[in-house]
């Protein structure tokens, strides 16, 4: 019988409750996994994958594409090369706003204000899922198959008296029933 000691991973790859979503995403992209446990100090706080850095930026606002409405123009003579109602030239927005020129790979690359950089002002700590869906190291990898479909997870944590030895991800599963012929 093969169980979670077998096939999981005991070289953990953590995030951290403080680091930002940028770097998290960095960190689980160069690693090439799908997500991992947040671990403060010696603790398991939580766990935050791609999809919920993903879920997070969907649901924030893009950054703002309108100017709030001024009754003040901010240059002399703009009001007279552009009347209300009037189609505005181009001229008048190269005037109007200062940044009208920059290409969009350049606002790409300078990502220091939180409207073009959310990654950056956002931390795994807003993110990660606290429930944590853990394991001990004895279980079956059936048993453990059925508990991640159950709770609708992709990786489970392998803890032995309350310390986490390991993590075994749904790939940990599909490589395990391919090698050892696991199944009915």
């Amino acid at each position: 019988m093969v169980r979670l000691h077998d096939i999981m991973s005991v070289q953990i790859k953590s995030l951290t409750p403080n680091m930002s979503l940028r770097e998290a995403a960095e960190f689980l992209t160069t690693e090439h996994i799908g997500g991992a446990p947040v671990i403060s100090g010696e603790r398991v706080v939580g766990v935050a994958s791609i999809s919920d850095v993903l879920d997070f930026v969907s649901s924030n606002p893009g950054p703002p594409t309108e100017q709030e409405e001024s009754t003040e123009w901010s240059e002399p003579g703009a009001e007279e090369r552009w009347s209300r109602g009037d189609e505005p030239t181009s001229a008048y927005f190269e005037e109007y706003w200062a940044d009208a020129g920059a290409q969009v790979d350049e606002r790409f690359r300078k990502t220091t204000s939180p409207e073009w950089d959310v990654l950056e002002e956002h931390v795994v700590s807003e993110i990660m899922t606290q429930r944590l869906c853990e394991l001990p190291p004895e279980t079956d990898v059936q048993e453990a198959a059925e508990f991640m479909l159950r709770s609708g997870i992709h990786r489970v944590l392998v803890t032995q008296d309350s310390r986490l030895v390991g993590v075994v991800s749904t790939t940990d599963i599909v490589k395990a029933v391919s090698q050892y012929g696991l199944g009915g």
